[in-house]
């Protein structure tokens, strides 16, 4: 004569359905976090200052436009680079318009493919506007430097030569905003060493705050 199964308890089948459902939670985060990312809609005009790196100059105000969506993904991700070699990066994308009031260059030309950020940094390149992107490689107007969802943004003017264009550390200009005043400059280059420390262009932006606002720099440290 056989001994009755037990049945289950009530906690086990309650302790199976939670580590199911946590279980499943887990495997559409992780699906979600590597290939649809979190989007967000960017809509806004802010108010930026250019400055000029060899003259020292008071910042010229002008306006930046943004508008699109920006897709923030929380794990790396395969992406293939340039040589359409596959690697794991850890990309941030932005789809849309980025426009400068101040450039012209900027308004009547778009974007060429979405933007992508590695280390918060990417090319803001520029094509005429319906032309294949593929046949037109564009013209590279700076590297815009961001925090997430293109909250503050610093953009290095590249000078166009013959051979390219390039950013010069020593006579270049370069936009930042939202900004308004020198003491909000500052807070966006701290905000941006802050959130990137490591970047390829950390030290870019430790010589600007260094070699333009000396005295402010010394104050920003105390606070």
């Amino acid at each position: 004569m056989g001994y009755p199964i037990p049945k289950p308890k009530l906690w086990q089948k309650i302790a199976k359905i939670v580590i199911f459902v946590l279980i499943l939670t887990l495997i559409i985060f992780y699906f979600i976090a590597t290939r649809y990312g979190f989007q967000t809609k960017v809509q806004k005009t802010i108010p930026a200052l250019e400055l000029s790196v060899a003259t020292k100059e008071n910042p010229t105000k002008t306006k930046i436009t943004i508008d699109g969506t920006y897709t923030h993904y929380l794990l790396p991700r395969e992406e293939k680079d340039f040589l359409f070699f596959t690697r794991k990066q850890h990309l941030n994308f932005f789809d849309g318009r980025i426009s400068i009031a101040s450039h012209e260059e900027t308004q009547e030309k778009e974007l060429f493919f979405p933007l992508s950020f590695r280390e918060g940094s990417g090319m803001l390149t520029y094509v005429k506007k319906g032309t294949n992107n593929y046949l037109d490689l564009g013209t590279t107007f700076g590297t815009i430097l961001t925090t997430k969802n293109l909250e503050q943004l610093i953009i290095l003017i590249m000078e166009q030569k013959d051979d390219g264009g390039y950013w010069n550390a020593t006579t270049g200009s370069f936009l930042i905003a939202p900004a308004t005043t020198k003491e909000e400059i500052i807070e966006i280059f701290n905000g941006y060493l802050k959130e990137f420390p490591n970047s390829d262009y950390a030290s870019h932006i430790k010589y600007l705050k260094h070699d333009l606002f000396q005295e402010s720099m010394a104050e920003g440290t105390k606070s």
